[in-house]
């Protein structure tokens, strides 16, 4: 995985090895900070996808970057300063998800948490579709924003592809995320803050059936989308068959000299499960879901979602 300032990946993610219990709330607080005001980049990295965001004082700021490697990832917040053609990064936080998807449900351990001190330099030069950093161009989200026509089908699954990336920054920060460390919410509805602001609720209802919900309130991973509605996991004991279901409508300020502001939802299903996505081996398996984009319905088929979907048009625009 290549890293905007040479973070290695971690062991754990490439060997899958044990690293102890599951991580649980008392290890680790959520430790992101809102960042306000913040610039966006994404890249195409050679395994993944990169998403850098940063706020900026004047010579330098905060930052979170993220790392997505198939069901692997890496967050790091921290500091940075900017000097001539170069960028000092200096993380003080870490979250790591390690690729479980071998596992049964009951082995999964979800993302973990922990303080770090890394220090990095890498040298940066600006670019009219946002700025290289080592040999990497990450690309301004904006600049990503502005090659989708979100009244076409490709450009509705290019936004339901942003959207599933926003989804998807953010369960990383969950501890325990898609495992039995998932339990430590079961009637305990816990904040995590959005990397730009708002927060997501996580808990769970019923230990019988479980019922994992997920509540946004001006959840605000990427500059400009903001999420509010719940989405619901209900599934057997067993967690392997279920179905997904509610609403999460969203707002996204495009910053164009429109002005324009994309407004849609997201459907999931029904409560009973008799329409929307169905869960098979504890994945969705089965149906669609419903993105409505300023009064226009589009139906997403249960396999097209995911940030995955964007590689294609990183690479073009990462094109020379």
């Amino acid at each position: 995985m290549r890293s905007l300032f040479l973070l290695s990946v971690p062991a754990a993610l490439l060997t899958g090895c044990d690293v102890g219990t599951y991580p649980q709330l008392w290890e680790s607080t959520d430790a992101a900070v809102a960042l306000g005001e913040a610039e966006a980049f994404v890249a195409r990295t050679d395994d993944g996808l990169g998403v850098l965001l940063l706020s900026n004082d004047g010579d330098g700021g905060a930052f979170t970057l993220a790392l997505l490697q198939g069901e692997a990832a890496q967050t790091v917040t921290g500091t940075w300063v900017q000097g001539s053609g170069e960028m000092e990064m200096q993380a003080d936080y870490r979250w790591d998800k390690e690729d479980e998807s071998h596992l049964s449900r009951l082995k999964v351990k979800g993302p973990s948490g922990s303080s770090v001190t890394d220090v990095r330099i890498a040298s940066y030069a600006s670019d009219e579709r946002g700025m290289w950093v080592d040999d990497l161009l990450w690309l301004e989200l904006d600049h990503v924003l502005g090659a989708i026509d979100p009244t076409t089908e490709q450009g509705a699954h290019d936004v339901m592809s942003l959207y599933a990336l926003t989804l998807e920054l953010g369960q990383n920060r969950v501890l325990g995320f898609g495992g039995a460390g998932m339990m430590q919410y079961l009637d305990n509805p816990t904040d995590f803050t959005g990397l730009v602001g708002g927060t997501q609720t996580v808990s769970i209802h019923d230990i019988r059936n479980p019922e994992n919900i997920f509540a946004y309130e001006g959840f605000e991973e990427l500059p400009g989308l903001q999420l509010d509605g719940e989405r619901h996991t209900r599934t057997d004991a067993s967690a392997t068959s279920g179905h997904l279901f509610g609403t999460v409508d969203f707002l996204w300020d495009l910053d164009d000299e429109e002005g324009t502001v994309l407004e849609g939802s997201v459907y999931y299903g029904s409560e009973d499960g008799s329409e929307g996505v169905q869960l098979v081996d504890s994945n969705p398996g089965a149906g669609a879901y419903v993105l409505t984009l300023d009064g226009v319905d589009w139906t997403i088929p249960f396999d097209e979602f995911g940030y995955e979907n964007l590689y294609g048009l990183l690479e073009d625009l990462s094109a020379d």
